[in-house]
């Protein structure tokens, strides 16, 4: 850093883009060299830090300051707003503007077009936000700082391609949990269901989720041989949160008759112990949830009779494959 002195010239961009590299895509430690210091005089201050400790030897904002030319920085203040180029030819260069900024402030912009994204989305006045759109932004806004992450390209695609959202829906439910991606379709499949997985938290959010027939792909997918155990788990714990509540679980069990794919789907001899387990213990809270909903029914008409004898038949059937597998 003695030859770095934060300038436009190509000698002083290229520290910088080196320094960058180091810390935003190869994430090496920057704290012992932090903050950062330049110039002749900053030899020193490396050297007391190395022989003291950072916590000893602490860099004021003074000394910062005394690092700076004085006319460098006013001809810097005069000249700020012409366009930041490789200044090599020029006698006395000026301060690079991009090295004094935060690393935050490069994807200002990106920020504030998610944030007018989602003022655009919103048609009532004071809505009330799902969780999973809640969370869907708050999961973006901190994946916008890690470009290197294998879905950053596909959650950050509808940016370009949608001007606004649909706010009753999962965003990007179907590009994402059947991803074509050759190399990420799982850290893609993997960031959608934890996604749903943190985001369901009442019946709300249920209803959201099977606008899209959310549900019925997770059901249909975790059999075959797309998804890794991963996937698996996640789907498992996404239906173990959705049985624990009274109206969704009588919504699966009538609708989705999910105990029934249990009962088949525990037979499967790739399963592990533990998601045979699982499955069965997700089948007990099914069971226990439907029997709390009809005993608090009031409805006594002879269609709902007759639902309910069909229902109690076919747990007595599928009750048996179950405890056989668990």
């Amino acid at each position: 850093m003695v030859s770095y002195t934060a300038t436009t010239s190509a000698e002083d961009r290229a520290l910088y883009d080196a320094l960058d590299l180091l810390e935003n895509t190869y994430k090496v430690n920057m704290s012992p060299i932090c903050p950062v210091v330049w110039g002749e005089k900053s030899a020193e201050i490396y050297e007391k830090r190395a022989q003291f400790g950072g916590t000893l030897q602490r860099t004021a904002p003074e000394q910062v300051l005394g690092l700076l030319d004085g006319i460098r920085m006013w001809r810097t203040v005069m000249n700020h707003t012409r366009p930041t180029v490789n200044d090599d030819t020029a006698k006395s260069p000026i301060y690079d503007e991009l090295n004094i900024e935060s690393a935050e402030d490069k994807y200002k912009i990106l920020y504030i077009y998610v944030i007018r994204l989602l003022k655009q989305s919103i048609q009532s006045d004071a809505p009330r936000l799902p969780h999973v759109i809640s969370h869907f932004f708050a999961r973006l806004s901190k994946l916008i700082l890690h470009p290197e992450s294998p879905v950053f390209t596909a959650v950050l695609s509808f940016l370009i391609l949608k001007p606004v959202m649909e706010l009753d829906q999962v965003p990007e439910l179907y590009k994402m949990l059947l991803s074509s991606s050759v190399e990420h379709h799982h850290q893609e499949r993997e960031w959608i269901l934890t996604l749903i997985s943190e985001s369901l938290i009442e019946p709300a959010d249920y209803t959201i989720i099977q606008n899209r027939s959310g549900f019925k792909l997770m059901l249909s997918l975790f059999p075959t041989a797309m998804v890794d155990m991963t996937a698996r788990r996640l789907i498992l714990s996404i239906l173990k949160t959705a049985v624990q509540m009274r109206s969704v679980a009588h919504d699966l069990f009538h609708r989705m008759n999910l105990h029934t794919w249990i009962a088949c789907v525990i037979k499967d001899r790739s399963l592990s112990t533990w998601e045979q387990c699982y499955l069965g213990q997700i089948y007990c809270i099914l069971i226990e949830m439907e029997r709390k909903y009809c005993r608090q029914s009031q409805v006594s008409d002879d269609d709902t009779k007759r639902s309910s004898l069909v229902a109690a038949t076919t747990v007595r059937l599928t009750s048996r494959q179950v405890w056989y597998f668990t």
